[in-house]
């Protein structure tokens, strides 16, 4: 999603500039407006201005080359005063496809919520814009989750606050916009950095996912399909775009995670997605933990399984894992011991996020031809974890057999 999200946001800057090249030629002298412009012109205005209106798709066949672009850009160009810019998106879908290898419906989720980075001669900032659709209750989620953290000592780009608090809204061309400013904690992911986890890394991991799951707080309840908790509804919705040795492998998974008894687990404040694209390195070697958008009350478990798979497993060195399991336990145990019950189904839990990570991007490729070297990236991450897992777990038990012989 980070491609997708950095092409929509390059889109949006450079549409007007791009488009303006549809609209003229090379000596600037205006392309005229043909008729179906005219019919084009009328429909959009009265989408614009007209809430009970029923045309919100407008589909124009032709070859290419016989002009399709040009109309759009000129309507673009022609409303782009009254709509305002942050309001249209201008894509092409032969880019989409070809060179990211995704779909549009990836762009526009891409589109919900447009971060920027804002230089000014103080310095840089980090703002995040909520999309228009988010209701106040949501976005207030995310800024009482953000102060919450951080309240905790959880290493989180903290907010600047206005005199509406940490949450701001305005109006851009009529539409009510909110948004949060944050210090600027870098620009580079654990992922785009490839970083290979060290021992301080484990201690400082270990000790953040203990101070989340130390706050007393229960946000409004989100969905998140890739959430391991989820794994069984999912996998029934969406398991024949699966490879059958995979689909095989996950079944195994599916049965052994509905054995467990989630309610006799304890449940805490849980962020949920603590992985390598969620994790930044500032130039100071500060490391921040970012995007809480998902955080739920879970199995308390449910942290350290997705912090295993998502930070602490190095496909390339899968023999590696035992050891950072051990590790990582042992330091969390340090903050919050963990229950007999909950170091029973931690296992399985790890095998789940496992799953998960070949289901959803298995998902995305197929259905909607994401390509991208991300959702490859945990395809890949996903189907050695879980081989690895699996092995470790037979070789467990044939050695409890062997003993007991």
């Amino acid at each position: 999603m980070e491609e997708i999200t950095q092409y929509v946001q390059n889109q949006l800057i450079q549409a007007p500039f791009r488009l303006k090249s549809y609209t003229q030629d090379e000596q600037g002298k205006k392309y005229p407006q043909r008729n179906i412009y005219v019919k084009v012109d009328k429909y959009f205005r009265e989408f614009l201005h007209n809430p009970n209106a029923q045309d919100r798709w407008i589909i124009i066949p032709g070859l290419r080359g016989v002009g399709k672009t040009t109309i759009f850009a000129q309507l673009f160009l022609n409303h782009r005063q009254e709509v305002g810019d942050r309001r249209m998106l201008y894509i092409s879908l032969d880019e989409v496809v070809n060179v990211l290898g995704s779909s549009l419906k990836d762009v526009l989720v891409g589109y919900e919520d447009f971060n920027i980075i804002l230089t000014t001669v103080r310095g840089k900032y980090f703002v995040k814009v909520f999309a228009v659709f988010r209701d106040k209750k949501n976005c207030e989620r995310y800024a009482q989750v953000m102060a919450k953290v951080i309240e905790a000592g959880v290493n989180h780009p903290a907010p600047y606050q206005s005199v509406q608090g940490n949450l701001y809204t305005t109006k851009l061309d009529g539409v009510e916009l909110r948004l949060c400013a944050m210090e600027y904690a870098g620009d580079k992911s654990f992922y785009q950095l490839k970083s290979k986890p060290t021992l301080e890394d484990v201690k400082f991991f270990a000790q953040q996912a203990a101070r989340i799951n130390q706050i007393d707080f229960e946000p409004l309840q989100v969905y998140d399909s890739w959430s391991l908790i989820n794994l069984p509804q999912e996998f029934s919705k969406k398991k024949q775009y699966l490879e059958a040795a995979d689909r095989e492998l996950l079944e195994k998974v599916v049965v052994r995670f509905r054995a467990i008894d989630l309610t006799k687990l304890p449940q805490c404040f849980v962020h949920g997605d603590i992985i390598k694209t969620n994790i930044i390195k500032n130039s100071q070697g500060k490391i921040f933990i970012l995007d809480f958008a998902v955080a739920n009350v879970y199995p308390r478990i449910q942290e350290l399984a997705v912090l295993l798979c998502g930070i602490f497993f190095d496909e390339e060195q899968p023999e590696s894992f035992q050891k950072y399991y051990d590790l990582v336990l042992a330091e969390y145990q340090k903050y919050i011991p963990l229950e007999p019950q909950e170091r029973t189904a931690l296992p399985v839990f790890v095998q789940a996020m496992f799953a998960m990570y070949v289901l959803a991007p298995t998902y995305s490729k197929v259905v909607q031809r994401n390509n991208t070297p991300e959702n490859e990236y945990w395809l890949k991450l996903g189907k050695r974890g879980l081989q690895q897992t699996l092995e470790d777990a037979a070789g467990k038990s044939q050695k409890k057999l062997t003993n007991r012989g």
